[in-house]
């Protein structure tokens, strides 16, 4: 399924690294949504401290 995602560039802002992935229409899953966008916050030690995802319907 992975392999099926386009993913976009990362962007910074601060602590948070963002990245969207764009969903083909044929993917079987349950709910129908467009895309996902994941942001990843990092500690001062460069570990990941959250990740937040949220679905593009």
């Amino acid at each position: 399924m992975m392999d099926k995602v386009s993913w976009g560039e990362p962007t910074q802002d601060g602590d948070k690294v963002s990245v969207t992935a764009t969903l083909p229409p044929e993917l079987p899953i349950p709910i129908a949504i467009k895309g996902l966008t994941m942001a990843f916050t990092f500690t001062g030690e460069d570990q990941v401290a959250r990740i937040d995802v949220s679905p593009q319907m």
